[in-house]
């Protein structure tokens, strides 16, 4: 047994089995008190023990002092953001030491020519996740990080799980997830508003910086899991997650409809036969299950169906069931030009003949009148010169 005594007197007493070294027992403290090991300095007879010290080597009592973290300048804060930033572990570990506070950020940075665009809420957390440090993350955790910790790039912000998520870091966003990061949390990815999931599905590129979506990776179905998992919410709905661009349906942050705009069909199927599945299935024929169907599978289809992606239609058909035309008003009225639409007359409209012809044998109703000028799935396939949708529709 080991018995380790603090300032005040207390004794801590810990098995040695186990224990490799003074780090290991550091380690074994900080899960048991939790103390980051960066700030604890383990005694004998007065003299400061190095991490690698055996515990063999050991007697059986020492004594524990914790530090206060040390008073660090602008200059030294940056210092560590930008060792974060750069996956340089040794030189975080050794600031770590001093010890300084791994959540300080910089009252105002402009002007100070270290690391990555400056900015006053950035966390040297934020920049290892960003660029996927996973050991940098791991040991920034383990000197009690906020796992929340803000961060930015050029174009784009917010807390670490959200940009681990969209640059497709899945060991980060093990870690943190594993840390108890927020799985609601929000960014802002250019312009758009995001959170966990959907940064996941959409993918953004912070090194392109090109500024738009490009999609799953091929570690966003693992992402995608462990969120889900940990708890967060497919069927949530955040206000700040609705479009806000007045005139198209390009960008809806709800996971479902995120999934449904870009074509990603696997990732669909996994919202849906999971956490989804799951929510229609104990609410079905329920106020819940008609809201469900009404603020997530409703606006999916009208997605789907204007961008022309038959497998995910068929897919949402089988969730959404006999509603279909209840997809009318399914997109935010203020916030989209065509809040009225279906999917049968979103299909019409842009010539997608197949997609028209299984919403058809879905029993969608082709005479569903959309929008206060009485248009129709007919009238608009007609005015817009598409032949074959004319046929499938007269013949329904």
């Amino acid at each position: 047994m080991l018995h380790i005594w603090t300032v005040s007197g207390e004794e801590v007493v810990i098995e040695k089995d186990g224990l490799s070294d003074v780090r290991a027992v550091k380690q074994h403290l900080q899960r048991k008190r939790a103390l980051s090991r960066f700030r604890v300095r383990l005694l004998q007879d007065g003299r400061d023990l190095h991490d690698d010290c055996a515990v063999v080597a050991l007697p059986d009592g020492l004594q524990m002092v914790v530090l206060p973290f040390s008073e660090a300048s602008d200059e030294q804060v940056l210092e560590f953001i930008s060792a974060a930033g750069d996956g340089n572990l040794a030189s975080v570990g050794e600031i770590l030491k001093r010890p300084q506070d791994p959540n300080r950020v910089v009252a105002d940075i402009r002007g100070f020519p270290f690391g990555r665009p400056p900015h006053h809420s950035q966390t040297a957390l934020a920049a290892a996740s960003d660029e996927g440090y996973v050991e940098v993350v791991r040991m920034l955790l383990e000197a009690s990080a906020n796992p929340d910790g803000y961060g930015v790039g050029r174009d784009y912000e917010g807390p670490s799980l959200v940009l681990a998520a969209g640059s497709g870091h899945i060991e980060v966003v093990r870690l943190l997830v594993d840390a108890r990061a927020l799985t609601e949390a929000v960014s802002n990815f250019w312009g758009t508003v995001v959170d966990p999931i959907v940064a996941t599905i959409q993918g953004h590129d912070p090194v392109g910086n090109t500024g738009r979506p490009h999609g799953p990776g091929a570690n966003s179905m693992g992402m995608v899991q462990i969120l889900l998992e940990a708890g967060a919410d497919p069927a949530s709905i955040t206000p700040a997650l609705v479009p806000h661009n007045p005139a198209s349906v390009d960008h809806d942050a709800r996971p479902l409809v995120a999934a449904s705009q870009g074509g990603h069909l696997e990732v669909a199927r996994l919202l849906l036969e999971s956490s989804l599945a799951g929510y229609v299935s104990a609410t079905q024929g329920s106020a819940n299950s008609e809201h469900m169907q009404r603020r997530h599978l409703a606006p999916a289809l009208v997605a789907a169906s204007s961008r022309g992606y038959v497998e995910m239609i068929r897919l949402l058909v089988q969730f959404m069931g006999s509603a279909l035309d209840d997809c009318r008003h399914a997109m935010p009225k203020a916030r989209t030009a065509v809040p009225w639409t279906t999917p049968l007359f979103c299909a019409s409209r842009f010539g997608h003949v197949g997609i028209v012809s299984l919403l058809l044998g879905a029993r969608a109703d082709p005479d569903t009148v959309c929008g206060d000028d009485g248009l129709t799935a007919l009238s608009v396939a007609a005015g817009d010169g598409h032949v074959e949708i004319v046929r499938l529709l007269l013949g329904s």
